[in-house]
């Protein structure tokens, strides 16, 4: 599957630090599941021995908190999807529902930053899906900035 739509969300001071909130398609089916891929990097310090060169450290790789909310046609607003429906993570804000979704499995079987959500049945066509990954404020240390990536998925 490829993620190739996608919200990519930085910090000036910190551009080590990368939020990705990507999908394979900005169109989906009511009734059908939904793909996003949804990953936090971070590095990791790295200890090397005096006088040899230093290398890379690895990023650390974080399932951020993930929130769907569904835009209401008469109210222009978006709500949280309707109870029952798949959530993960925690609200980003108000206004978005937690969606719980089990990771969909990579090709290897392992779980991982892939995200599956079913998309509410009877949607009319053009209906606004706005997904949130975000990173809170303080979580790279103290008084770090939160980090917030969108994605908009319209219904076909």
């Amino acid at each position: 599957m490829s993620f190739t739509h996608q919200d990519l969300a930085t910090v000036a001071a910190q551009p080590a630090l990368h939020l990705v909130l990507a999908a394979p398609s900005l169109v989906v089916s009511a009734g059908k599941p939904a793909y996003v891929y949804a990953q936090f990097s971070l590095p990791v310090a790295s200890l090397s021995i005096p006088g040899t060169p230093a290398t890379a450290p690895p990023a650390r790789a974080v399932l951020p908190c993930v929130s769907i909310a569904v835009r209401n046609i008469q109210t222009n607003q978006y709500v949280p999807l309707p109870a029952g429906s798949p959530v993960f993570g925690v609200p980003a804000s108000l206004g978005h529902a937690t969606v719980t979704a089990a990771p969909a499995s990579q090709s290897d079987g392992a779980a991982g930053p892939f995200l599956a959500f079913e998309v509410p049945p009877g949607l009319a066509p053009g209906t606004e899906i706005h997904i949130t990954a975000t990173v809170p404020a303080g979580y790279t240390g103290p008084g770090s900035p939160p980090l917030t990536a969108e994605l908009t998925l319209t219904t076909g």
